[in-house]
């Protein structure tokens, strides 16, 4: 049912690049003095370790346009809201289980018919929709380990598939020492600002040129979160429809 929603997702956020490059002068544990592989390691090692992570921004995809505001957990769950296009609607993952709250519009686009909207909309009403196991959801979106195992760069590349990183300036980033790394591939440039002290997270991602242009913001790294289903009475199973 938001198999579409999470192709956009992970196509805007894939690009983020965690291979860095040396050069980087700044004190620290010596993070800037790492070689490109072993930089990777780290960066993928102390985001994979979050228990938490905030992510929020904006991106579009041919006529698409996406933005969200989620937390991610290592456990695979997740929650927030997610605007697709004219569409908007909240998305929870806890314990294996999905639930959506999606406006008319949002039923609209993913029922698979406008009788079946409208017969969606008329049982549900603002309750949360239990997806079937069998529908596709966030996957590696929802869960932080999933989600960085997409970062690992394809060593593997010619061409004009391989990636060009250069180390951009030192600054901050919400406060926080970051340093800008570009990177390039095809007609697609993405900066990344991470974390100069450690743990090494991501903080920041704007991408520009490729399918899904935009800019996407890491924060409240490793907060304590508590997720839960919504209510049962505030809940409708879409099996049993």
């Amino acid at each position: 049912m938001v198999a579409r929603t999470r192709r956009a997702v992970v196509a805007a956020l894939v690009t983020m690049p965690v291979v860095l490059v040396a050069g980087c002068s700044e004190p620290g544990d010596g993070f800037a003095d790492l070689g490109e592989r072993e930089m990777e390691r780290v960066v993928v090692r102390d985001m994979k370790a979050l228990e938490s992570v905030r992510l929020t921004g904006a991106s579009t995809r041919g006529r698409d346009k996406l933005s969200m505001d989620l937390i991610l957990t290592s456990r695979g769950d997740c929650s927030g809201e997610i605007t697709m296009s004219r569409a908007t609607f909240s998305y929870r993952t806890v314990d294996g289980t999905t639930y959506v709250r999606g406006d008319r519009a949002f039923w609209q686009d993913n029922a698979g018919s406008a009788q079946a909207a409208q017969q969606v909309v008329s049982t549900i009403g603002d309750k949360w929709a239990v997806l079937p196991r069998s529908a596709p959801g966030f996957g590696t979106l929802c869960d932080i380990d999933d989600f960085m195992r997409e970062f690992r760069s394809d060593r593997r590349a010619t061409g004009a598939d391989k990636e060009v990183t250069t180390v951009g300036e030192v600054g901050e980033v919400e406060g926080v020492d970051a340093v800008e790394v570009i990177t390039k591939k095809r007609q697609e440039t993405t900066v990344t600002w991470v974390a100069l002290e450690s743990p090494h997270v991501v903080l920041r991602v704007e991408s520009a040129g490729g399918e899904a242009p935009g800019s996407f913001r890491m924060s409240d790294h490793d907060e304590d979160v508590t997720l839960t289903a919504p209510p049962r009475d505030q809940v409708v199973d879409l099996d049993r429809l």
